[in-house]
């Protein structure tokens, strides 16, 4: 497993005024790995270019900065980044409990307030359970957001 150590700069302490590990795969060890090679301190991945630490409000802004050069049409908070990790990660057959650690809540509540299921993700999840038959559901209805009428569920076996 590979870690990341998440500190503030100013008191060296993440919100909850703990210290906290983050895990982290393979991809994102290899892509800061590669970043720190390209920085003049040898602790830090991002740095200002006389190779002092980034801070964080910086990082923010830069994120903005980012955003509007590349002419993003709608802007996000680098905070969303957080958000879409968690719906991700569910999305994917994460388990919500294993996301609370990740995320460092105490409380599954403020997870459950991460992790946001898209709508075409509800329906496959509801077409999981079909009691031995194929479940045909007008699929127009689903796209147009008229009230469902009926359903028919299809147990001939061809």
């Amino acid at each position: 497993m590979f870690l990341l150590t998440a500190v503030d700069g100013k008191r060296g302490t993440i919100k909850t005024s703990l210290k906290r590990i983050i895990p982290m795969n393979l991809v994102v060890r290899n892509m800061l790995f590669e970043l720190r090679k390209k920085q003049l301190h040898p602790k830090f991945v991002f740095t200002e270019p006389d190779s002092s630490p980034v801070e964080v409000h910086h990082i923010y802004r830069r994120f903005h900065q980012c955003q509007k050069k590349a002419e993003f049409s709608y802007l996000i908070r680098f905070h969303d980044l957080r958000h879409t990790f968690a719906s991700q990660f569910v999305m994917h057959n994460g388990n919500i409990f294993d996301l609370q650690k990740i995320l460092g809540h105490t409380k599954i509540d403020m997870t459950m307030r991460y992790a946001h299921y898209s709508p075409d993700h509800l329906q496959k999840a509801m077409n999981v359970v079909c009691f031995g038959g194929e479940l045909n559901v007008f699929n127009h209805v689903l796209t147009t957001g008229l009230e469902i009428v009926g359903y028919m569920i299809d147990t001939k076996k061809e």
